[in-house]
């Protein structure tokens, strides 16, 4: 149900955009000291809120579990480069861009992109491995009127899910 309801993966990206800009920083500065640590929160706040708005208004076409390797690297990259749009817009906007130079912001995408894709694949992988065993999948019947239940019930009396 999670998800359908696209929350759980919307968390997982989060902890991605957290992990990449981390990364990024620390594969640009080395060390991180003083004022640069208020500098990342920052930063990194604004990464998030700038996905929030991307998950907000980009819709992909298909759900997550319906969707092959190549269709994901698509929307992955296509989150990412509007990700990187709404962000140059606002650092344009709010003269914020001196905080770190753009070769942070850029490893950061690489960064993001790579583990955004990595990450949704293995999910994947996850759930139906996990929604593959009979025992922790869920069947609902639903019946709008008379004539659809028992229709429902005569096929599956004559189905072989039951002795």
């Amino acid at each position: 149900m999670l998800v359908k309801n696209r929350s759980f993966y919307i968390l997982f990206d989060i902890g991605e955009i957290i992990i990449s800009f981390v990364l990024a920083i620390f594969l640009r500065y080395r060390v991180v000291q003083g004022r640069m640590i208020s500098d990342a929160w920052f930063g990194c706040i604004l990464m998030i809120f700038v996905y929030v708005l991307v998950v907000l208004f980009y819709q992909p076409p298909k759900p997550l579990m319906k969707r092959n390797n190549w269709e994901e690297l698509q929307i992955v990259l296509a989150a990412n480069l509007y990700m990187a749009l709404l962000l140059s817009m606002i650092l344009y906007l709010n003269r914020a861009g001196t905080l770190f130079p753009r070769s942070v912001y850029i490893v950061f995408f690489v960064l993001n992109t790579v583990l955004m894709y990595t990450g949704r694949f293995n999910l994947k992988k996850i759930l139906r491995a996990y929604y593959k065993k009979s025992g922790n999948r869920k069947k609902l019947l639903i019946c709008a009127n008379r004539e659809n239940l028992i229709a429902a019930i005569d096929k599956f009396v004559h189905s072989s899910l039951i002795e």
